[in-house]
């Protein structure tokens, strides 16, 4: 089932028109807008680099899809490990309690790498574990060019990732509230239980909350290996974009490279409604003759650059085999984005009304009993009129 729509596509090299380049440094490069998928801008996204502390946004990921933000956690002694746990600290001691929420604003804010370490004992009872549920998660997600070998990004031969798997895993970082909020908020309390030296308040490293106007996210990092990472996000006008930039040069530079790139999704581009939430995509005529109807789980945007006109994108529905009972709301399939014969996204399909076997099934039964009853009907009929023969032919 295709749906066409007058629009135009998001420029993006994986949509076979080129965008004016913007001159921006850094190894792997990518410009999303969150609300359709697409991608805006791109160099060498699929590059398997080094990425530091933004690491962390998967942590928080895992974190919050296995913990209880109101656990305690008691620190345990492998924290003074400086083998292991080393560059920016907290310097979190054994036997200090910490709430997983509080926790999650030293990892996302202050990039506290003993804070990533206590996450991923707590949680997955121990970090092997834990790193092996970031890994599942990342495959879950459909990523191909990520493996993690940490909680935190510190340098480790076989951790990486790419400008486009980073891309995705902030995407989905940033539908959960508690992530989105932690990311963009500047100074937080971070209650001690010994007092001293030891840092009782959190400030964000992330510069552009201070710098450019509707930051809200998400991560730097830096490592000797990695260089200057930086995952930013900014809303303006009900658009939310998403920048990637590895092996920067310097903090300074990816911070202004990602404001450029910024300005350039804000300034070049807009969305526009393609489908919306809840409308019908496809209807399937099912072999009793019902009908369901598929509709998007989400509204369908496309991001539209401003200076062209007349081109296309096609909705292109795939339903999966479907067997009764459905109830309203059950996945039964996608709807794809297409461009040129490529795709720009995917949006699930569902069931917009409920069926139940039994609105057919009945039917067999029912009509059993309806042609026996016809059949004893007509037997008893053949039964009279006999014994009203027989009652003539005794009278005669």
């Amino acid at each position: 089932f295709i749906f066409n729509i007058t629009a135009v596509p998001a420029i993006a090299e994986n949509t076979g028109i080129k965008a004016e380049n913007p001159q921006v440094a850094g190894a792997a490069v990518l410009l999303m807008d969150l609300k359709s998928g697409q991608i805006l801008f791109e160099r060498n996204p699929h590059n398997q680099l080094a990425i530091a502390s933004i690491t962390k946004i998967m942590t928080a990921i895992v974190a919050l899809e296995n913990g209880d933000l109101d656990s305690v956690v008691t620190i345990g002694p492998d924290i003074l490990d400086r083998k292991k746990i080393y560059g920016t600290l907290l310097f979190l001691s054994p036997g200090e309690k910490f709430t997983l929420r509080q926790l999650l604003d030293a990892l996302l804010m202050n990039s506290a790498n003993d804070a990533a370490a206590a996450i991923a004992e707590s949680i997955g009872g121990s970090e092997d574990n834990f790193i092996k549920m970031m890994n599942q998660k990342a495959a879950d997600l459909g990523l191909s060019d990520t493996h993690f070998t940490n909680p935190h990004g510190l340098s480790e031969i076989g951790h990486y990732s790419s400008a486009y798997d980073m891309a995705i895993i902030a995407r989905y970082g940033l539908q959960k509230p508690v992530l989105a909020e932690i990311v963009k908020t500047k100074y937080a309390k971070f209650p001690r239980s010994e007092q001293g030296l030891l840092p009782d308040s959190l400030q964000n490293q992330n510069k552009l909350l201070w710098q450019y106007d509707g930051a809200d996210g998400v991560k730097t990092g830096y490592t000797d290996q990695a260089g200057n990472t930086i995952v930013a996000s900014a809303t303006r006008n009900d658009r939310q974009l998403l920048v990637v930039i590895l092996k920067g040069t310097s903090g300074t530079a990816v911070c202004e490279d990602a404001a450029t790139l910024l300005d350039y999704g804000f300034e070049q581009f807009h969305n526009k409604l393609l489908a919306s939430k809840n409308q019908v995509i496809n209807s399937v005529n099912l072999e009793n003759a019902q009908i369901l109807n598929l509709s998007s789980s989400a509204d369908i945007y496309g991001t539209i650059k401003n200076d062209q006109n007349g081109q296309d994108f096609q909705l292109r529905a795939v339903s999966r085999n479907i067997k009764l009972p459905v109830k309203a709301g059950d996945e039964l399939g996608r709807v794809d984005v297409y461009f040129q014969g490529k795709i720009v996204q995917t949006v699930p399909l569902v069931a917009q009304n409920s069926l139940s076997k039994t609105e057919y099934i009945f039917y067999l039964p029912l009509g059993g009993v309806l042609l026996s009853g016809l059949i004893v009907f007509k037997e008893s009929r053949r039964s009279a009129r006999r014994f009203r023969s027989k009652r003539i032919w005794y009278r005669q």
